[in-house]
C-alpha cells in the first residue's frame, strides 16, 4: 500500500515568497518563516524551497533565509534554484 505524502513548495523571488502563473506573473504572498510555521502545524512530510529570482544579487539573502528556515523546519528540507551550469556529467557518474 502506498503512503500519500504531502510536499509543500515555496517559491522565493527576491527574498519574498510568491505565487506564480507559469513563472511569469508573480503575486507577493508573504514571508517564508510564516509559511514554514504553518507547514509544521499542518504536518507536511517535506518542504521544497525554490529560488526563482531573475538575477543573482539576492543569492546571499536566499541562503540566509534557508539557513534560518532550517532551524525552524522539523521535516526534510529540499532547496533548489539558480543553477547556472550543469554540475553532473558523465565524468561524475561511476
Amino acid at each position: 500500500m502506498n503512503k500519500v505524502r504531502l510536499v509543500a513548495v515555496l517559491l522565493v523571488c527576491d527574498g519574498v515568497v510568491v505565487q506564480t502563473r507559469r513563472f511569469k506573473r508573480t503575486n507577493m504572498v508573504g514571508n517564508a518563516f510564516t509559511a514554514v510555521d504553518f507547514f509544521n502545524s499542518w504536518s507536511v512530510d517535506e518542504i521544497c524551497i525554490l529560488d526563482i529570482s531573475d538575477d543573482t544579487e539576492h543569492t546571499d539573502e536566499f541562503v540566509s533565509i534557508v539557513r534560518e528556515l532550517s532551524k525552524r523546519c522539523f521535516v526534510p528540507l529540499m532547496v533548489g534554484g539558480k543553477i547556472s551550469k550543469p554540475q553532473l556529467g558523465h565524468e561524475y557518474i561511476k
